[in-house]
């Protein structure tokens, strides 16, 4: 199919995304605390065509639309989409694994892991090796960007959900390998040595929810920044 030729805007566009895109970049390699949108540009960095990406609802499929890097070795990304919120991602993921018959990578928030923790015992049926990165912010890390947020008479505990469970606990039960995170380069390191690896790990990365909110709204004002007028012209 011949390809269709682009026009000024879209031109423009094509600009201001590599723009963007080398900011966020330089942003990375200069980050030392794990926000939002320096785990989107780590994770998207190393997937190849020989892994898959899997995509919990809530803010990892968000973080990974907003911040993820431009990886050329496109991969197969799954997902849940739809009324299933974060019910059964651990399930998915690993199905997904095994239907897809490469080793995958799965990117679950701490509450839709917990709702499916018993999922983990499926692990030990898994053919391909699933890298599994829980984001711990202790609670409904999304409901921080929405209006409800003000109300902090009822925004924690009904909520945000904060707990206080062991995520390196639920690994030794299920007998699966774990490793925690609280920095850029401890996770860049701990995800290389699990791709390498030939079996289900989990990364458990540290994470503060009033900090990644601030992130990432401090960084959407400096993308707008960045391609004002870029656009226009």
């Amino acid at each position: 199919m011949k390809q269709r030729e682009r026009n000024i805007f879209t031109t423009r566009l094509k600009k201001a995304s590599e723009r963007v895109q080398q900011c966020l970049l330089a942003r990375t390699k200069e980050a030392k605390s794990l926000t939002s949108d320096v785990l989107a540009q780590c994770v998207s960095m190393l997937p190849s065509q020989e892994t898959g990406l899997f995509l919990a609802n809530s803010m990892p499929i968000r973080i990974m639309d907003m911040f993820a890097g431009i990886n050329k070795n496109l991969c197969c990304v799954g997902a849940n989409r739809g009324a299933s919120g974060i019910d059964g991602t651990i399930a998915s993921a690993i199905g997904f694994t095994n239907g897809l018959g490469k080793p995958c990578v799965a990117l679950i928030g701490d509450l839709a892991f917990l709702h499916d923790l018993n999922s983990l015992a499926l692990a030990k049926e898994l053919k391909y090796p699933l890298v599994i990165i829980v984001i711990n912010d202790h609670g409904g890390g999304i409901f921080s960007f929405l209006p409800i947020a003000a109300f902090t008479d009822v925004f924690e505990k009904y909520f945000a959900a904060p707990h206080t469970y062991s995520f390196e606990a639920a690994a030794k039960l299920f007998q699966i390998a774990y490793a925690g995170v609280r920095t850029a380069r401890e996770f860049a390191d701990n995800y290389r040595g699990a791709l390498g690896k030939k079996k289900t790990i989990i990364i458990e990365v540290e994470a503060d929810r009033d900090k990644n909110y601030k992130a990432v709204q401090s960084l959407q004002g400096a993308i707008r920044d960045c391609v004002s007028g870029r656009l226009k012209k």
